[in-house]
């Protein structure tokens, strides 16, 4: 017969965690994460210099349609100093000369103004900052208080970090690109 008086304890299995095994799992996460970070940061400055590549494609072709829809002429002035641009038309809309150094928005109709929203995108120095579209939707970069009749196609160049980078290319038609290399 069996004794129900006695108490038998069995050990049944541990549950938990040893202290070891916790610090060779904590140091295999540490490990990890500091292989992963830079990567994230890569991919951040690529998806920041694409995002302000594209805003910049959509103001370029705002500014070509409406100098089509209004039949006059539109000018586009980047501004790399607060990172931005700006849209406007011509005052009195005809084909006056314009003046770099003594743009006005206001002598003209402002129809679009925009702020890149990350800063860690630079325009590279020797990019087109003055464009002005004609009524036929075609584009010349104003350089000098002169408008360039060249052939050439007018190259806008966004940069973040080394290695991020995008181009802008626009055929003297109006014609947009986007490419990844500047």
């Amino acid at each position: 017969m069996r004794n129900t008086n006695v108490r038998t304890f069995h050990r049944r299995g541990v549950a938990g965690f040893t202290m070891v095994e916790l610090m060779v799992v904590v140091a295999i996460a540490a490990i990890l994460i500091t292989s992963v970070v830079p990567s994230f940061d890569h991919m951040r400055g690529s998806v920041a210099v694409k995002s302000a590549a594209n805003e910049l494609a959509s103001g370029l072709q705002f500014a070509r349609s409406e100098a089509i829809r209004r039949n006059t002429y539109v000018y586009f002035e980047l501004d790399p100093g607060v990172k931005a641009w700006n849209v406007h038309t011509e005052a009195g809309g005809g084909d006056a000369t314009y003046e770099i150094n003594k743009a006005d928005p206001t002598k003209g109709d402002m129809l679009l103004r925009h702020t890149f929203y990350n800063s860690r995108v630079e325009v590279e120095p020797n990019t087109a900052r003055y464009l002005r579209f004609s009524p036929t939707g075609g584009v010349s970069e104003i350089n000098k208080n002169k408008i360039a009749s060249d052939t050439t196609p007018i190259v806008i160049c966004l940069r973040s970090g080394k290695q991020d980078a995008r181009r802008l290319q626009l055929s003297r038609a109006g014609a947009l690109n986007l490419h990844t290399k500047c």
